[in-house]
């Protein structure tokens, strides 16, 4: 008991003396500095307020020096001054504003209607963690900017025309999603179920591919259907990124970030149950596909030679 009383007596002096520090910290503090975020110094990373994707829209007539749509801003829980940059193949098209990230252009646009430009914006406060300096870029997003024909953009966030803002596709998974493939994947071979966007008017939508690991895979521009490029380093669990990029049929975009994961082979792609075998069931089911269409006569006899050797 008396080790208890002791216990809670020194917690007590150590409160009372943290209370006498805190009030030291007041009264030396300069005017308008609150001494408790001296003793407890931390930082909050700026976020993007769109995310990790967005779109901007721009009239193929706007002049050098245009602003496109609203600025791609973020925001500062300690409301720290920002900092904006991009970079990209496209980014000399264009020019961004360093402390507000407006987006504007740096060139004429004639004739580019239809045609959809990326860059990645970037933002950092200039603080780590403990409030000191440092210059680590702290956030990204993908933009992806629409050039459309004069008279098809709202008339907000410094955009020309007085119509009706264009609608863009939109993604199934949203703006990211995941894939998987094979290691043992061969060029050609689907890299998990079809990556599709829709559009609200029925517009017809063609599909692109693009970032970093794009030369590992192909998409098929009809479908979203991502494939095994030839000479992809397929490793167990390694994992690919890529952009791919719904268009419509007039030259609207949206971005979708697709990672890539490699994951172990199974048994066999008939092999349903994962018992490590193909049964009796499997084997009707792949005649079925046969009959189908889906496989080809190579395929079903392969499985029949390992229904009966699994037998």
């Amino acid at each position: 008991m008396n080790d208890i009383v002791d216990r809670f007596g020194r917690a007590m002096v150590a409160a009372a003396a943290l209370t006498l520090i805190v009030a030291a910290l007041l009264a030396i503090a300069p005017s308008g500095v609150d001494a408790t975020s001296v003793v407890a110094a931390t930082n909050s990373s700026p976020t993007f307020n769109e995310g990790a994707s967005t779109t901007r829209s721009v009239s193929e007539d706007a002049t050098i020096g245009q602003a496109i749509g609203d600025p791609v801003s973020a925001t500062d829980a300690d409301g720290d001054m920002l900092f904006y940059d991009f970079v990209g193949h496209d980014h000399s098209i264009f020019t961004i504003e360093p402390t507000s990230g407006q987006l504007s252009t740096s060139v004429n646009l004639n004739l580019q209607a239809g045609r959809s430009f990326t860059v990645v914006v970037r933002v950092d406060d200039n603080k780590n963690a403990d409030g000191n300096p440092d210059p680590t870029i702290d956030a990204r997003i993908t933009v992806m900017i629409n050039v459309v024909t004069p008279g098809t953009l709202q008339q907000s966030g410094g955009s020309l025309g007085f119509g009706p803002a264009p609608v863009a596709p939109k993604f199934d998974d949203g703006i990211r999603t995941e894939r998987e493939v094979f290691e043992n994947a061969a060029a050609g071979d689907p890299a998990g179920d079809p990556v599709t966007a829709t559009h609200q008017d029925g517009l017809a939508i063609t599909y692109f591919l693009s970032g970093t690991d794009a030369a590992s895979f192909t998409v098929d521009e009809d479908t979203g259907q991502l494939r095994v490029k030839e000479g992809a380093a397929l490793v167990l669990d390694r994992t690919f990124t890529v952009n791919l990029t719904a268009t419509d049929s007039a030259g609207i975009g949206a971005i979708i970030i697709v990672d890539i994961v490699v994951v172990e082979t199974p048994y066999h792609e008939y092999d349903t149950n994962q018992n490590g075998r193909i049964d009796r069931d499997e084997v009707l089911a792949a005649v079925s596909d046969y009959f189908a269409g889906d496989i080809d006569k190579e395929k079903v006899i392969e499985l029949v030679r390992l229904y009966y050797q699994d037998a």
